[in-house]
């Protein structure tokens, strides 16, 4: 492999580890788990992780009840250890 081939693919993969994502598909599957039963999931997450722990904040509203989630922010699992939602701890 020549050393431009190896340094595209270096680029790519650094490229592609560091691309935000909306997480609202992460979140409304996070709900439907943790209450099968609701009648509306609504999920709006920020579309960038501002504080690079590798999670985007997201708002679920649950029927008439709000959640503040964090989702996996980055779109390639391979370059993300985070994989599921999990509920906010707001201090």
């Amino acid at each position: 492999m020549s050393k431009s081939t190896l340094l595209f693919i270096l680029v790519f993969l650094a490229m592609a580890c560091h691309a935000d994502h909306e997480g609202s598909a992460d979140a409304q599957a996070w709900a439907l788990v943790f209450y099968p039963r609701a009648t509306t999931i609504v999920a709006q997450c920020q579309q960038y992780d501002t504080n690079t722990n590798g999670y985007v904040s997201c708002t679920v509203k649950v029927d008439e009840q709000l959640i503040a989630l964090e989702c996996p922010s980055t779109a390639t699992d391979a370059c993300n250890k985070n994989r599921e939602c999990r509920v906010a701890n707001n201090h």
